[in-house]
């Protein structure tokens, strides 16, 4: 009789077994490190992976938001808000043109917005030097970037605000505004590595 107790009790203990083994699953899809959903939409797959310059980039994948940031267009001095660009991925790169680095990856990021800007997605250059617009102008019309819309922010006050220490610094930011990604330093955002990135982040679920 005594060798009949252990299947008795693991047959009274099934039940038990099998909604804590739901549980435990429901409880990873919730999380977004296992499942790549977030609560402003949905990531699916694997996000391409990232090689060369490109492969300080890091996604987070519990989104955050940068608070409301104002910021001025060069060519027309219209005041400028990330929020201007709702319903668009958006790759915000904070340079300046005394920034070796910065002025090493410029060409590339303006040859970014030709190849997938538009509707979708905008390359937005937001220059923080303090000698003011016209250096900007002068920078890009020297170097021929005829693709980016020039900006320009307040120095100091924009590391402050993107909590950023470093030129150049590129944040990925989602149709709802919230930041994807970010790398500090330059990158290649021109070639095949970066451009399967920007068209995994513009086929992204976008959030309510």
């Amino acid at each position: 009789m005594r060798r009949m107790e252990s299947p008795k009790k693991f047959l009274m203990l099934l039940p038990l077994l099998v909604l804590l083994w739901l549980d435990g699953t429901a409880s990873q899809a919730g999380d977004p490190e296992s499942s790549h959903e977030w609560a402003g939409g949905a990531w699916y797959g694997d996000p391409p992976g990232l090689s060369g310059e490109n492969r300080d980039f890091t996604w987070r994948w519990k989104p955050t938001r940068i608070p409301p940031y104002e910021f001025a267009r060069i060519d027309d001095g219209d005041a400028v808000s990330l929020a201007d660009f709702h319903g668009k991925v958006v790759l915000v790169n904070v340079w300046a043109t005394w920034c070796p680095p910065c002025v090493a990856e410029m060409p590339a990021l303006d040859n970014l917005q030709m190849l997938r800007g538009g509707e979708d997605f905008a390359v937005v250059a937001l220059s923080v030097d303090s000698q003011g617009p016209s250096v900007v102008t002068a920078f890009l019309k020297k170097h021929g970037l005829k693709n980016l819309v020039p900006y320009i922010g307040k120095g100091r006050e924009t590391f402050d605000h993107f909590g950023m220490s470093e030129l150049p610094t590129t944040f990925l930011l989602g149709r709802d505004g919230s930041v994807w990604g970010v790398i500090a330093g330059p990158a290649e955002w021109d070639g095949a590595t970066a451009l399967k990135l920007i068209d995994y982040a513009i086929g992204l679920q976008p959030g309510p």
